[in-house]
């Protein structure tokens, strides 16, 4: 009975475990749904994540692309207002010119008229075309009668001159000299000369030389140089052009003594213009490149010892010029002189030539005004003859200035310069072919080396590498192999009287220790034969730099050789 009991209540108990079962089955049924759909819904939401920021990274990318382009769209703005303004700029000075013009034309007419007449005239020589008549025909009264334009007094001076009415020509002169005493008197000179009264044209050559030339006189120290040469038709006395000479000798003498140091200054400007005419830099040993960080030097020695020859091309290129340029600055000198404003005019023609600046700086005023006042100071300052004389001969066509003759004329008027710029430039560059370098070859460096005996240095280069061996094996400690081969040692003999089978541990303990320091031995000969390679490839490599450096030198004698030819030039001038 107890056992039916028993039974019935074990089949209830396992009734109620399936029951259980099942449900727990149900559970985990609807909890793995439920889990796949958790699972599901992150795997959306991670995909919208990803979704959203990929979207958002693009959006932050266009956004920055778009700023990007509004910042380059504002700075392309920017620089549109400015060229818009300087273009605005170039379009107003341009009208301006025009308007300058227009009064060049209409207002000024009467100037014109009298620039025609004086350059037919000079032209030809010829008075019998130009009378009193046809200028009181051809100018307008008022100007004949108040005249405020010197070359209109000039003129009638002339003519009165030729009218043999002295007084009249006396008045017409002294009228000339208070409007613009300068240019009357420049006027007068080449007039003078071209009428071969070289006794009146050597009294208006002292008048405009007993005063200092100013900036705005270059022309006329190029007419002086022009002199120097037989100018007019071969037939300048040479009384004249030695009180030329002596007045462009006394400017320089002058100029050079009252500076101090200008005339060392003048020689080294000269003997660094030599040096602009180097036109060959190659330097083909790449050893030295490599391993002399100061060839620079050399390299720049050979460059300019090279360059003897275009000194000596530019020496001969100036000294050869040929009859037919002589003569060709006279006219242009007077025609310049004649065109050149007067007191009335000088207004309108600054603000063309400040007007002419802007355009020419694609409408930057200010750079313009800064070129123009600085133009105006230049004019008004005193004549700086050995700075001009300088660019003069130096710069291609004499910087459209100055012609072949007049350039060696120049040349020939410093000689002396010259010749102590030569001897100065060959003694800078023979002083830049120093064989003493410093040198780097890996990580050995030394400051003085004597390239011509490299093998000097070779104690250097074993004194630093055996340092270094020294500072490496220093680094290998025999301490714990010796600490060990002794307590391998006694703890071995320690021990035997406890147990003999403890010997066999310190020794070994010892044999370690014995195997460590032998092998510490090792390593140090490994490092002494590392250091020894590198001691032999530096010495190699020293060596081959010394041989480069033989070549080099070989070189650059062989270029210096041409220096005794630009002595013999320059000492032939």
């Amino acid at each position: 009975m107890a056992n039916g009991d028993l039974r019935a209540e074990i089949a209830a108990l396992e009734s109620e475990l399936s029951t259980i079962k099942a449900e727990n089955q149900r559970l985990r049924s609807e909890i793995g749904t439920a889990v796949g759909a958790i699972n599901g819904a992150r795997n959306s939401l991670n995909d919208t994540t990803n979704q959203i920021r990929h979207t958002l990274s693009a959006s932050d990318g266009s956004l920055q692309r778009s700023h990007q382009r509004v910042v380059d769209a504002y700075e392309i703005q920017k620089d549109m207002d400015k060229l818009y303004a300087r273009l605005k700029q170039m379009e107003l000075a341009n009208k301006r010119i025009r308007e300058c013009n227009n009064t060049k034309y209409y207002d000024f007419a009467v100037y014109r008229t009298v620039r025609k007449i004086v350059q037919g005239i000079m032209d030809n020589l010829d008075f019998s075309m130009v009378t009193e008549e046809v200028i009181e025909k051809a100018v307008e009264r008022k100007q004949l009668e108040e005249p405020d334009y010197w070359l209109t007094c000039t003129l009638m001076a002339v003519v009165a001159w030729r009218a043999d009415q002295r007084e009249r020509a006396q008045r017409a002169l002294e009228r000339a000299m208070q409007l613009d005493d300068r240019r009357t008197a420049s006027f007068l000179l080449v007039f003078y000369l071209r009428l071969r009264r070289e006794d009146v044209a050597l009294k208006w050559f002292a008048y405009l030389t007993a005063k200092p030339l100013s900036g705005s006189e270059k022309p006329m120290v190029l007419l002086f140089f022009s002199m120097l040469s037989k100018t007019v038709e071969d037939k300048l006395s040479d009384a004249t052009r030695t009180k030329v000479n002596n007045y462009i000798r006394s400017l320089v003498n002058e100029a050079i003594t009252d500076s101090g140091n200008l005339r060392d200054s003048a020689i080294d400007e000269i003997a660094e213009r030599y040096g602009t005419f180097v036109n060959d830099r190659s330097f083909p040993y790449d050893q030295i490149a490599a391993l002399v960080p100061t060839y620079g030097g050399l390299q720049q020695a050979l460059a300019l010892a090279r360059n003897n020859a275009n000194v000596v091309d530019f020496i001969n290129a100036v000294m050869n010029v040929d009859d037919d340029t002589r003569n060709e600055f006279l006219k242009a000198y007077i025609d310049k002189i004649v065109a050149d404003p007067c007191a009335v005019e000088q207004k309108v023609y600054d603000e063309i030539e400040r007007n002419e600046m802007i355009i020419r700086l694609q409408g930057d005023v200010a750079a313009a005004n800064e070129a123009y006042q600085l133009h105006k100071q230049h004019d008004a300052a005193e004549f700086d003859i050995v700075h001009e004389m300088m660019a003069w001969l130096f710069t291609p066509g004499g910087n459209g200035e100055a012609n072949a003759q007049m350039r060696r004329n120049m040349l020939l008027m410093t000689r002396e310069l010259q010749q102590e710029a030569g001897d100065r430039y060959i003694a800078n560059y023979q002083r830049m072919f120093q064989p003493v370098q410093a040198v780097k070859i890996d990580d050995f460096e030394a400051g003085q080396v004597d390239l011509s005996q490299p093998q000097g240095v070779f104690g250097q280069v074993e004194e630093f590498y055996h340092g270094k061996a020294t500072a490496e094996k220093a680094q290998i400690k025999d301490i714990m192999p010796i600490v060990l081969m002794v307590l391998g040692v006694a703890g071995g003999v320690a021990t035997a009287f406890v147990s003999p089978a403890l010997i066999a541990v310190g020794a070994i303990v010892a044999v370690g220790g014995l195997g460590m320091l032998l092998l510490n031995m090792n390593k140090r000969k490994r490092i002494d034969l590392a250091y020894e390679q590198r001691i032999a490839s530096v010495k190699e490599r020293l060596t081959a730099l010394g041989a480069q450096f033989a070549k080099l030198a070989e070189d650059f004698h062989e270029q210096d050789l041409l220096s005794a030819k630009l002595c013999d030039t320059l000492n032939a001038l």
